[in-house]
């Protein structure tokens, strides 16, 4: 193993290290109970945990994730819910270096400072998931970039969830006629990206 892949390495641990971390997140209970009603009586439509609104619709927009989560917890706990929410996390960051410039050194450096300063939201979450597909949209876009060709010009992602409050709600990627890739927010461009697909 040389430098280089060694320090790949401890940062991929760095990584891990930091996202491993306590379940703080009050509603992390709200998602294992839900997982557990999915996986017992089907998605619910309306609100089964209240007593005030019975019958108040209810979309259940993280069910997919609450599941994952529920069946986590049966297995492991507490400690295999924290286990595999930090790998999540770490497995989304390594995303985001793998297309990084200046990687090995530079691109650990800035991806880890981008990591600290998320870290507050970091946990037992639905969000992590948006995390990880982003880095994982990303990673695909890049690879379309770099290989040019039709398939490259446009893509749209939409937002998964309202939680993840670094993210647009809805991503626009392209690449233009000088073969830049370049991106925007707006309802404008997401609406156009979806007509010219």
């Amino acid at each position: 193993m040389n430098v280089k892949r060694l320090f790949v390495a401890l940062f991929l641990l760095a990584l891990f290290t930091i996202a491993v971390r306590e379940t703080l997140d009050p509603d992390m209970w709200w998602h294992l109970r839900t997982g557990e009603y999915i996986l017992q009586a089907g998605i619910p439509r309306h609100d089964v945990f209240s007593f005030t609104v019975p019958d108040h619709e209810w979309l259940t927009h993280e069910w997919l994730s609450q599941v994952f989560m529920w069946s986590v917890y049966r297995v492991g706990g507490l400690p295999g819910l924290m286990v595999v929410f930090a790998l999540l996390t770490a497995v989304s960051f390594f995303l985001v270096y793998r297309v990084s410039a200046g990687r090995p050194y530079l691109a650990a450096f800035v991806v880890l400072l981008g990591a600290f300063a998320s870290a507050i939201v970091w946990g037992v979450r639905p969000q992590i998931f948006n995390t990880l597909f982003y880095g994982r949209f990303y990673l695909h876009c890049r690879a379309l970039s770099e290989r040019g060709g039709w398939g490259a010009d446009v893509m749209v992602a939409p937002g998964c969830d309202h939680g993840l409050g670094q993210f647009p709600q809805r991503l626009f990627v392209g690449r233009g006629l000088s073969g830049r890739v370049y991106a925007g927010g707006s309802a404008g461009d997401c609406f156009a990206a979806a007509c010219a697909a």
